[in-house]
């Protein structure tokens, strides 16, 4: 949608996050789509190597994309089951700090956060979120997307969840 790459949005933005992380004295995996020089895997892929390495947490990174123009807003996805039998109460705090840090940051609508079986969320034995940043289908979205500024608000945003989720109460 507009002429944007999904995969070049997300790897832009993983970098970004990366960096500040990196800043931090935190050693981040990117295990992202294939492009030269990089292997691709697929989400039971990246669920055994986070698992292997001992990840703390999993954020898998997407945009979507609609045949209508006016769908809009992002949202959040962590592992459980729609009767909320099962759930990732960890993974579910996560998507929800994902979701009110990146739209406050980022001026985006927030479509919440809910629980899925998906592999790379059901997989892992950290807390796992596939957050869908936006509809690159969408005028408002493909623009904060397709922006450099954009773009950085988003990995602020994201790295200022991470800080939150890992602060202890009293510091958050």
């Amino acid at each position: 949608g507009l002429g944007l790459s999904e995969q070049d949005i997300a790897a832009d933005i993983a970098a970004r996050v990366e960096g500040r992380l990196a800043a931090l004295g935190t050693t981040v995996l990117v295990t992202g789509p294939a492009r030269a020089g990089h292997t691709s895997f697929d989400d039971a892929a990246r669920a055994a190597i986070a698992n292997e390495v001992g990840a703390d947490v999993v954020i898998s990174l997407h945009c979507d994309a609609h045949t209508n123009p006016e769908a809009n807003g992002m949202a959040a996805f962590y592992f459980g089951t729609v009767t909320g039998r099962t759930i990732s109460v960890a993974g579910h705090a996560l998507a929800e700090l994902l979701l009110d840090e990146v739209s406050v940051r980022s001026e985006s609508r927030s479509c919440g956060a809910h629980p899925k079986t998906w592999e790379l969320l059901r997989l892992t034995r950290m807390p796992a979120v596939h957050l869908d940043l936006g509809y690159l289908t969408n005028p408002d979205d493909g623009a904060r997307l397709g922006s450099e500024a954009g773009r950085d608000a988003i990995a602020r945003a994201i790295t200022a969840a991470l800080i939150r989720f890992f602060a202890p109460p009293a510091q958050d």
